[in-house]
């Protein structure tokens, strides 16, 4: 897979088909870098597009396996191997996807796939309770006010009923 015949965006190419295959997302790689080669093994690093960094280990017999993505894998530095870099898209890569998202967006309606509404009616709504709850809770919060209202409006008259009685020392009030 990294053979020296092979030019970079191929590379890329190539890594990006191998992350997106495996059920991760990269819309498209910016930077790898081969930063470790064991006998048969070599480690990537790989960058996509505003994301976090992506190892890729590759073996002499092909075997891929992915990790990171999630902040674990560390910066590529220059003092651990070539840094092959992407700045941007070649233009019939360009031209493609526009293409596409213009088909995309040009389809008619009874092209695209139907939208399916399912409405479900509740289970309790056929009770007598499930039909009333909201005017029954309504009705159940305004004799709640009504009965704190009656409350205060009782202390309140009995307050200024005893008003009169304050101030007065117990002789006084015996006389």
């Amino acid at each position: 897979m990294f053979d020296t015949e092979n030019e970079a965006e191929d590379i890329a190419r190539m890594l990006r088909a191998e992350i997106v295959n495996r059920g991760m997302t990269c819309d498209r790689i910016s930077d790898y870098q081969i930063y470790k080669s064991a006998t048969g093994v070599r480690f990537v690093k790989v960058k996509c597009r505003e994301q976090p960094l992506i190892r890729v280990q590759v073996t002499s017999e092909g075997e891929i396996a992915l990790s990171g993505g999630d902040g674990t894998v560390p910066d590529m530095f220059v003092g651990d191997g070539i840094i092959k870099s992407f700045y941007g898209e070649r233009a019939e890569e360009y031209l493609r996807a526009q293409s596409r998202a213009a088909e995309k967006a040009n389809r008619l309606p009874e092209q695209q796939a139907p939208v399916v509404i399912a409405v479900e009616e509740p289970e309790n709504s056929r009770s007598l309770l499930g039909r009333f709850w909201l005017p029954l809770l309504m009705l159940v919060n305004v004799l709640v006010v009504a009965m704190a209202l009656l409350a205060w409006r009782t202390s309140r008259r009995h307050s200024i009923a005893l008003s009169g009685w304050r101030g007065l020392t117990s002789h006084e009030k015996t006389i």
